[in-house]
């Protein structure tokens, strides 16, 4: 420390990667959600040819893509409380992006982040975006 002060350090920081390193950026390198919490960013993200506008609230697009699957039948709820910036969260069927199904959309449901929950069929994989 400056002249020779010593105590706790607190080091905040903020992570701009450079553009097209976001692993998760197209729909076709979507991640694997299997825990209860994921963090990214979508700085650098792009939209897709064919790629929907969620919700008609995300243009322009600058998409990340999860993919989750049911272990069992019953009741899911995705958010994107925590995020810092006005989020767009789609949930979709369908395994090519030119053919996704809307099954639910927020945003702001909570302020500026967005909330979605829905019934869920064992086995069967969601498509997660937050944009």
């Amino acid at each position: 420390g400056y002249g020779n002060a010593r105590g706790n350090v607190t080091l905040d920081y903020t992570f701009v990667p450079d553009q097209g390193t976001i692993p998760n950026d197209d729909f076709a390198s979507r991640a694997t959600l299997d825990g209860a919490r994921v963090t990214g960013s979508n700085i650098g993200a792009t939209g897709e040819p064919n790629e929907p506008n969620h919700g008609l609230l995300a243009a322009p697009l600058a998409s990340v893509w999860w993919e989750w699957t049911a272990p069992t039948s019953g009741f899911v709820s995705f958010d994107t409380a925590g995020s810092n910036f006005d989020t767009v969260l789609g949930i979709y069927s369908g395994d090519r992006l030119d053919s996704l199904r809307l099954l639910g959309f927020s945003d702001d449901a909570n302020g500026r982040t967005s909330h979605v929950g829905l019934g869920v069929v064992a086995g069967q994989r969601y498509q997660v975006v937050v944009d």
